[in-house]
């Protein structure tokens, strides 16, 4: 099994990956505005990577010179301020580049274009059928040229930070906001920036298919007294396709004791003739008591007694990973393998058998309800193991339908004079893959931390690449990963 945490900043360490290597990605990227990651984290972004750079405060017009410096002149990045040591943000007045850490951009939307560029790097070495699970905060806008996230830690940005210079430029003053932006960077307003962040990615070609709400029942206290505190993060589900993996059974829930929903009736929406009243059934229901997996994770905040102050809970992680990582994968072409699925025959509901109600069942047919079919009934099936989805390793004839194809008399499917359902084993190919070489799935954080996303890869038995630009943390990382895992296997730095 392959683990590593490389000492890199996320893009630079994604530019290096080769393309379409990466299963499944789950993490975290700084919020804007929230924390000081100390020193050593501060990089160039945008401009001209062969300029040499004269650094100032203000962003320059472009094609502007600084008259400040001798052309050619290469000055250190922050020394242009003596406000404190640990002043890093400046502006190339060059080329326009902009040095600092990811997340205390002078303008949200700076912060928005190097998330977004980090993520199209993302998309790019994450396979076609690959998921990105994102957490993200929002900030609010505040008075004193910062901003607000309920989060705390010793490294949030206090005053004292915010007058050293260690923090996005003044935003909260109007002289200091550009006139189109300040009904939007106004005090006490929330930035919606993981909104934005998700919209943006939208439009460069990702698939969101979840918002998913981290409810916390522990959050972060509040001190505003005029707004409701804020409980729950955004968790986005992207996707690079409309097919992707997503293991279904693994992240079915226990569903509540005795109730309809925990077993939902088959079919679509029926209504009970005469009474009025609908049920609806779920996609794929189930005789065990479980249901599907909603969209609201009530997790509470993970507590970890180093340095880093912004882990997020195991549960969350093993949530992603189980859903949108694939625990094998062809060794040859890399695509997933499939779960062995084995669906019965209908039966009653616990709680109305024998009790045949009849229904109408809406048909497109004339778009109208007809006479047929009950309710209150349910299918059972059973899951054991997996295979292979390509024929890498060579193919055999489907055992469930023979290799017809064709299975049952189901499903409305029109096949040589007979209704029938495709056989879900072979997808209608009358063929399956024979198993072959595999190995585990690989996940990636980019904004590893302190290897929470690593940690529960590696107890799932999947491979794992982290990147990471703090040093301390990778060292934290690479401890937490390697004691989570078999002595026997290297954690590589």
């Amino acid at each position: 099994m392959t683990c590593s945490v490389r000492h890199t900043d996320a893009l630079a360490g994604l530019q290096a990956m080769p393309e379409g290597c990466v299963d499944c990605c789950v993490t975290s990227p700084p919020y804007w505005g929230l924390r000081d990651y100390g020193e050593g984290t501060a990089t160039v972004w945008d401009g001209d990577p062969n300029c040499p750079h004269e650094w100032g405060d203000a962003l320059p017009a472009a094609g502007a010179r600084s008259n400040d410096s001798a052309p050619g002149a290469k000055e250190t990045p922050g020394a242009h301020t003596d406000r404190d040591k640990r002043q890093r943000s400046a502006f190339c007045q060059l080329c326009g580049a902009w040095y600092g850490q990811l997340g205390l951009e002078p303008h949200p939307s700076l912060f928005l274009e190097h998330l977004w560029a980090i993520f199209d790097e993302v998309q790019r070495v994450l396979k076609p059928m690959g998921t990105c699970f994102v957490v993200m905060g929002d900030s609010y806008c505040s008075l004193k040229g910062s901003c607000y996230n309920p989060g705390g830690g010793a490294n949030s940005l206090g005053q004292n930070r915010k007058a050293a210079g260690v923090h996005p430029l003044s935003r909260g003053n109007k002289g200091d906001v550009p006139e189109a932006d300040r009904n939007w960077l106004r005090p006490k307003q929330l930035l919606l920036i993981p909104s934005r962040f998700a919209i943006g990615l939208q439009e460069r070609g990702w698939l969101l298919r979840n918002d998913i709400v981290w409810h916390k029942p522990n959050p972060m206290p509040a001190s505003a007294r005029d707004r409701f505190t804020c409980a729950w993060e955004h968790v986005f589900m992207f996707a690079r396709s409309g097919r992707y993996f997503f293991n279904m059974e693994d992240s079915l829930e226990v569903g509540a004791t005795g109730a309809w929903e925990a077993m939902p009736p088959i079919g679509g929406v029926k209504q009970t003739e005469g009474s009025g009243n609908e049920t609806y059934s779920g996609n794929r229901p189930a005789s065990n008591g479980m249901r599907q997996p909603r969209d609201v994770w009530t997790l509470n905040t993970a507590c970890f007694p180093a340095a880093h102050f912004a882990v997020y809970p195991e549960a969350l992680v093993k949530k992603a990973l189980l859903a949108g990582c694939p625990p094998r994968v062809c060794g040859k072409c890399g695509k997933p393998w499939g779960r062995n699925v084995e669906r019965g025959e209908p039966v009653d509901h616990p709680q109305r058998r024998n009790r045949k109600v009849p229904a109408l069942q809406f048909t497109a047919e004339g778009n109208q309800y007809k006479a047929g079919g009950y309710l209150g009934k349910v299918r059972a099936y059973e899951v054991s193991g997996w295979h292979p989805t390509c024929f890498c390793a060579g193919r055999e004839t489907c055992g469930n339908c023979g290799g017809s194809g064709w299975v049952g008399v189901k499903r409305i499917e029109q096949q040589e004079g007979e209704t029938r359902r495709r056989c879900s084993a072979c997808k209608g190919k009358g063929e399956v893959g024979l198993p072959g070489p595999w190995q585990p799935g690989l996940v990636l954080d980019p904004f590893c931390g302190t290897g929470t996303t690593g940690v529960v890869a590696v107890e799932l038995g999947l491979r794992f690449s982290g990147l990471e630009i703090n040093a301390e943390y990778v060292e934290m990382a690479a401890r937490r990963i390697a004691d989570a895992q078999s002595p026997l296997l290297e954690v590589a730095r």
